[in-house]
């Protein structure tokens, strides 16, 4: 009954919406390292859960945080659930906490003098340009988008200047079946989740993929209430549900040195004069060699390592991409259980 009473206030934002089932795989690379995660998400008003598998490149973070989770977000109870079912475990928060702290953590208009940013943002921009390009992806016949949004910022002491730019590419196919009404659950529970955390740009002034680009670039509310128009016109040209979405944040530092090309191997000739002694018989030698070659690993690993580096500080090769694909999707009914803990489970204090 609770449930009945509470989810009436989300009746008008999940009217339009029924029932949908979707999974997609995403995989990132960067900031340390990449990873893949299979997610299932299952939809049923303005509730939410996603069941998800991630996999960890590097083998330590993979045993720290990699396998299955949950989590269950209750929009109209205002409350979000993580579920551990490894451990059997379950944490609860709610959605305006989160919109509090996220708030809090923002930088503030009308600060006192002191506590002044020493960063200013000197141009923001977002551009869509259909490019023309098709293809079948996943059964889907798609169109590509180019999304580009651009951040500068400037240090107001120095005067250095740095620029933040996200390119997504949106595979596009029409909105048609299952995929409309994947498109309205999505924008239903966008909506209410943002109106929950108390921001007050709805998704009818900006789509869910402008404000959640403009958060990552650090944006405020009052730049993304000065940029909407701009926003609305450009996102208008995104047509129809994306099977496959590509970003890629490039961060550009003023002043930074392009990367060098990397030096050419040595030739059998040139490395002549390096050949291990052979003072210590055939058990020197090949040791003397594997330590010459172990040494040229190295360094080439450091000076590719050095390059990359380079080449993110300069722009010329992003800091962060990702890919995220959909693999199947289907509207029908959802069992409401689906959005209960499991019995069994203890509540994380």
């Amino acid at each position: 009954m609770r449930r009945w009473i509470m989810g009436l206030a989300a009746t008008v934002l999940a009217a339009a919406a029924a029932d949908v089932t979707v999974s997609r795989v995403t995989t990132m690379d960067g900031f340390g390292g990449g990873m893949t995660t299979e997610t299932s998400d299952r939809m049923k008003g303005t509730d939410r859960r996603s069941d998800l598998t991630t996999k960890f490149g590097n083998a330590l973070m993979n045993k720290m945080a990699g396998g299955a989770r949950t989590e269950i977000v209750l929009v109209s109870e205002d409350k979000m659930l993580s579920l551990n079912p490894a451990k059997k475990t379950y944490r609860q928060g709610t959605i305006s906490e989160m919109g509090k702290a996220m708030e809090k953590a923002r930088p503030q208009t009308g600060a006192k003098k002191e506590s002044k940013s020493s960063y200013r943002v000197t141009k923001s921009s977002i551009k869509v340009e259909p490019t023309g390009e098709k293809k079948t992806i996943a059964g889907f016949p798609c169109e590509r988008v180019r999304m580009t949004m651009v951040l500068e910022v400037e240090n107001i002491e120095t005067k250095d200047k740095s620029e933040m730019r996200l390119v997504t590419d949106n595979w596009n196919t029409p909105e048609t079946g299952a995929l409309k009404t994947l498109r309205e659950a999505e924008a239903a529970y966008g909506k209410a989740f943002a109106q929950k955390m108390g921001l007050d740009l709805s998704s009818q002034d900006a789509s869910q993929w402008g404000l959640g680009m403009a958060a990552m670039m650090g944006l405020s509310q009052e730049q993304m209430k000065t940029n909407v128009a701009e926003m609305k016109r450009e996102l208008s040209k995104m047509k129809g549900v994306a099977v496959v979405t590509e970003i890629a944040w490039y961060n550009k530092q003023e002043g930074a040195p392009k990367p060098k090309p990397a030096a050419p191997a040595a030739s059998a000739e040139e490395d002549k004069g390096g050949l291990p002694s052979l003072s210590g018989g055939a058990g020197g030698f090949a040791a003397g060699l594997a330590g010459k070659m172990m040494a040229k690993r190295m360094e080439a690993s450091a000076a590719k390592s050095q390059a990359d580096s380079q080449a993110r500080a300069s722009g010329e090769a992003p800091v962060f991409k990702s890919r995220t694909e959909i693999k199947s999707v289907s509207a029908g009914a959802v069992d409401e259980g689906v959005f209960q803990v499991p019995a069994g489970y203890k509540l994380e204090k």
